[in-house]
C-alpha cells in the first residue's frame, strides 16, 4: 500500500535549486553588465562636458586677448596669461583650471588658431578660431 505523503524529495530539490541558481546567475550578470555600461557612459560623458567646457573657455579667452602667442604648447595671452598642460591638468599661471586633459594642442597660423583638446577617456574636441 502506498502512502501519500507530503513533501519533495532529493532529485526535485536538486532540480529546483540547479534552475534557481541559473535565473539568479542571469539576472546578476545582467546587473553587472548594465552597472559597467552606465560607469563606462558616465566617465566619457562627464570627460565631454570638461573637455567641451575646457574650449569653450579657451575659446572665449583667445577672442578676448588683443595679443596672442602660441608656442611649445603654450598659449600666452596679453603677454600676462600663460595656458600649459602639466600632468593632466591645464593650468592658467600655474593655477589648475581644468583636470583630466590627456592632451592640449594649440596651432596659431597667420589667420587663425587651432585647439583641440583631449580627456583622459578619450574624448576629444577641436575648435578653430579665426582672428580679425
Amino acid at each position: 500500500m502506498i502512502k501519500n505523503e507530503k513533501g519533495v524529495t532529493l532529485i526535485e530539490l536538486i532540480v529546483s535549486l540547479a534552475i534557481f541558481s541559473a535565473i539568479i546567475s542571469l539576472t546578476l550578470s545582467v546587473l553587472l553588465f548594465g552597472s559597467r555600461t552606465f560607469k563606462k557612459l558616465t566617465n566619457e560623458t562627464n570627460d565631454l562636458l570638461n573637455v567641451s567646457h575646457a574650449i569653450q573657455y579657451l575659446t572665449k579667452e583667445i577672442r578676448k586677448a588683443d595679443k596672442i602667442e602660441a608656442d611649445n604648447g603654450r598659449l600666452i595671452l596679453n603677454e600676462r596669461d600663460v595656458y600649459t598642460l602639466e600632468n593632466n591638468v591645464i593650468l592658467k599661471n600655474r593655477t589648475p583650471i581644468f583636470y583630466n586633459i590627456e592632451m592640449l594642442t594649440i596651432v596659431k597660423l597667420s589667420s587663425r588658431i587651432e585647439v583641440t583638446i583631449k580627456g583622459v577617456e578619450g574624448e576629444k574636441v577641436e575648435s578653430t578660431i579665426y582672428l580679425r
